[in-house]
This record gives C-alpha cells, structure tokens and sequence, in this order.
C-alpha cells in the first residue's frame, strides 16, 4: 500500500480540516480549454494571488462544479509539496459527511490563466478561482481525498517512522518516548 496518495485529515478528526491534492506537474489536453499544464510557476503564481485575495473573496469547494448547491468546503493554505499543489481546506458538516460516506473521492481544480480584476482591469495570472468535489475529475493521478480512522491514522505514522528508521544514517538513535 502506497502511503503518500492518500489525502487524509489531520490528526484532530474534529477539526474537519483536510489537506488535498489540487494540481500536479504536467500536459492535458482538454476538449473545451486546450492545453492544461501544471508547472512550479503557475503553482508559485496560484499561492501569490490566493495569498494577496487578488479575488477579494474566499475560495470555495463545492460538488460537481455547482457552487448553487451550497459549499463543501472553504480553502485555508495553498502550498507546494514536490510536484504537487496542495491545498488546506476547512469542511463544512455536509462535505465532511459525503466524504465521509465516500459520496465524492476526487477534487477537479476551478482556475483562470490571466485574472483580471473587474474593477482596475489589472492582470494578476494564473488564479484558482475554487474547485469542486468529484468523482470524474479531468486532472489524474491526484489522491482520492479520504477521511480516515484513528486506528488507521496511527497505522501510517507507524509505517512512516519504520520506513525512516531504515534509511537514516546508522548514527541516528531513535529513543522511544
């Protein structure tokens, strides 16, 4: 079992807090938007303008790109993590449920490559705008987004600390607690 394509909750279960694959290096080909690339640049593009609020406004997560059907979630961090984009999101109650009862196992990223302010008419670049909860997202090879036990949980940190533990230099001692 590969470890690292999961995208789990933090360790505080009541936190609804997640933290999710949203964009990875790479070409697409789209069938409405033509070529769809994730690259460092863009990724470094997305943080600065999710950062400054270049939209003046929360991003949002919602199911099946219908932002009518009320939010999923709220977008806290954005961050890089190698050739991922990584995002922190806040669950509502209704998107921890339908995670949950693995109603919706994929994120679909919503961007525009030049935003534009609608007021100055300044450019700002490639901007996520939101996303959505989906199970056909157009971007592959993202982890399924999954909400996980406790038992689980510690079963990961467990195999994560075995697996550090036998490709850390011999000097290192690790001293158990």
């Amino acid at each position: 079992m590969n470890f690292n394509y999961i995208s789990k909750l933090s360790d505080n279960l009541d936190s609804k807090n997640v933290v999710i694959e949203i964009f990875r290096l790479g070409k697409w080909k789209h069938p409405l938007f033509g070529m769809v690339e994730g690259s460092i640049d863009k990724f470094k593009t997305f943080i600065s303008n999710f950062k400054n609020n270049v939209l003046g406004r929360e991003l949002s997560i919602d199911f099946k790109h219908q932002p009518d059907w009320g939010a999923a979630g709220w977008v806290k961090d954005v961050f890089i993590d190698n050739d991922k984009l990584k995002a922190r999101i806040e669950l509502t109650p209704k998107g921890f449920e339908k995670i949950k009862n693995k109603e919706f196992r994929y994120f679909s990223p919503e961007y525009i490559d030049n935003f534009e302010d609608k007021e100055t008419g300044k450019k700002f670049g490639s901007t996520l705008l939101g996303g959505a909860l989906t199970n056909r997202p157009f971007l592959t090879n993202l982890a399924p987004v999954v909400i996980m036990s406790e038992d689980v949980l510690n079963e990961i940190s467990t195999f994560n600390m075995l697996a550090f533990m036998t490709t850390v230099p011999k000097v290192i001692t690790v001293v158990p607690s």
